[in-house]
């Protein structure tokens, strides 16, 4: 079995939260059987991603995927 979570709207969110929040799910459901769907404009995202990081992104793990609109 695995949990489906569904988030929402976060490229509205303050990018420093964006971040922490998406860096939180990872590591709090690094070991469980889970699957995110996040729903977001990807380039505010990578935006948010760049604010936090600089542009010394990490690199994206292999199962990211997007889907455009």
């Amino acid at each position: 079995q695995c949990l489906v979570i569904v988030v929402d709207e976060l490229d509205r969110a303050r990018p420093n939260f964006s971040i922490a929040f998406l860096e939180t799910i990872k590591h709090l459901f690094s070991d469980a059987p889970v699957i995110f769907v996040i729903g977001c404009d990807r380039d505010v995202l990578i935006s948010s991603a760049k604010h936090e990081f600089g542009n010394n992104l990490p690199d994206l793990p292999l199962d990211f995927r997007t889907i455009d609109k």
